[in-house]
Parts: C-alpha cells; sequence; structure tokens
C-alpha cells in the first residue's frame, strides 16, 4: 500500500529545487506515457477492439474517450507534433486543441508553436480557424 504521509514526510525533507526538478521529469513522463497510450489506443481503435465499456474502464465521459480516440488516430498525420509530445513539450490539454488547428501541412510549425501556447489559446485559434469567411456564407 502506499503510505502516501510517509512519502509526503520524505519530500519534505528534500530541497525545493530537487523537488521542482523531480516534478519537471514526473509531468515529462507523464507526457510521454500518454503519447504511447494513443498509439496504443490507435491501433486497438484500427483493430475495432475498444470495447464499449472503455470509458466506463478509464473512469472517463464518453465525450472524453471519444476526443481520446480522435486524438490517437489524428496523432499518426502529426509525427513533428507526436514527437514534441513524446518529448514532454505539450500537455494533453495542448494535443486535443491542436487536433482542430493542425494538419499535415502545419505539422511543423505547431510542433514549435504549441508548447509556448496555453490550450485557451490554442481553443480559440481553434475556432476562430472553423469560421467561414464571408464567401463561404454566400
Amino acid at each position: 500500500m502506499f503510505d502516501v504521509r510517509a512519502h509526503l514526510d520524505d519530500l519534505r525533507c528534500r530541497p525545493t529545487t530537487w523537488l521542482r526538478n523531480r516534478r519537471e521529469e514526473l509531468v515529462r513522463e507523464q507526457r510521454r506515457l500518454h503519447v504511447e497510450e494513443l498509439a496504443v489506443t490507435a491501433v486497438l481503435d484500427e483493430r475495432d477492439a475498444l470495447g464499449d465499456d472503455t470509458a466506463a474502464k478509464d473512469g472517463v465521459s464518453e465525450k472524453t474517450a471519444r476526443q481520446t480516440r480522435e486524438t490517437a488516430r489524428w496523432l499518426e498525420s502529426v509525427p513533428r507534433i507526436a514527437d514534441a509530445a513524446h518529448g514532454g513539450d505539450l500537455s494533453s490539454e495542448q494535443l486535443d486543441a491542436l487536433t482542430d488547428l493542425a494538419d499535415e501541412d502545419s505539422d511543423g510549425e505547431w510542433a514549435q508553436r504549441a508548447p509556448n501556447c496555453s490550450p485557451e489559446d490554442l481553443h480559440r485559434l481553434a475556432r476562430s480557424k472553423k469560421k467561414p469567411t464571408t464567401s463561404e456564407g454566400r
């Protein structure tokens, strides 16, 4: 059993610099693992091997499970973004926003730009990208 109190006591003995560095390592590792999970999800989805109970098993909403599958499928078409995410430079929120913003043609650009953008800014940019132009509205 994980003894959170003992772990916290151990962490409290560590210098702040060590804690900051450790947290950064952990965030990068979580992001790397998330991209690997997305890759596994993409292959399971290709095989139609994700059950109807995937959302429940993962403890997420159907909407979140659907977004995960969409992101997993999309990631193959944007290898530079996938590399940046696997390297820990992009959060899952940033990746979710990028699915509506980046494509094969803009992959390299967004792999460089997105790590410096908040998820909110990326969502905002994606929404503005989707607005029809005046000529499209006619």
